[in-house]
């Protein structure tokens, strides 16, 4: 937003240039209040990214003891059917049926929680991409700068910088 300023014998129109300097730092501070709560919101986004780490790391811990179970549920059954074999040849047969169907059951449910944790692994990544790309279309369009080296702090940018973060918060919900 250029100024024009009257031309007053010596100089310009100090009452107006100083009326312009006022509009200036008007704007600089609201600008620095927007920058704050941005950082804010920024803040919030990080330690959401943090939970959603957490709860990977959870979900790992998980994983790896299902499989630990799995594994001991299997030496048990395989150490159960051994002694029934010993005492009766139907019996270990219908015992081991009995623990082919549980690792069955077990592997399919631990291939369940493996694609569970893949399908979040995605989801993870896809919230962590768009959070960077609109992180770095905000922050480009927030520096974006004129010929001179000036920031250029037009009405428009900064409705369209404000709806950017509005839509991106409102996704968030």
């Amino acid at each position: 937003m250029a100024a024009s300023f009257n031309i007053v014998r010596k100089g310009y129109d100090t009452a107006l240039v100083d009326e312009q300097i006022k509009r200036y730092e008007e704007q600089i501070a609201y600008m620095e209040t927007k920058v704050n709560d941005y950082k804010e919101n920024e803040q919030k986004l990080e330690d959401a990214l943090q939970t959603f780490i957490n709860k990977e790391a959870s979900i790992n811990n998980a994983i790896i003891n299902a499989q630990i179970s799995a594994d001991n549920i299997l030496l048990n059954a395989k150490t159960a059917a051994e002694n029934i074999v010993q005492n009766a040849k139907k019996q270990a047969q219908a015992t081991e049926d009995i623990t082919n169907r549980r690792l069955h059951d077990i592997m399919r449910a631990l291939s369940y929680q493996r694609q569970d944790m893949q399908d979040i692994r995605n989801e993870y990544d896809k919230v962590i991409m768009e959070f960077r790309k609109r992180y770095d279309t905000v922050l480009t369009n927030f520096l974006q700068t004129s010929d001179n080296g000036d920031f250029n702090i037009v009405d428009e940018k900064i409705n369209s910088f404000e709806a950017q973060i509005k839509t991106m918060l409102s996704e968030e919900s």
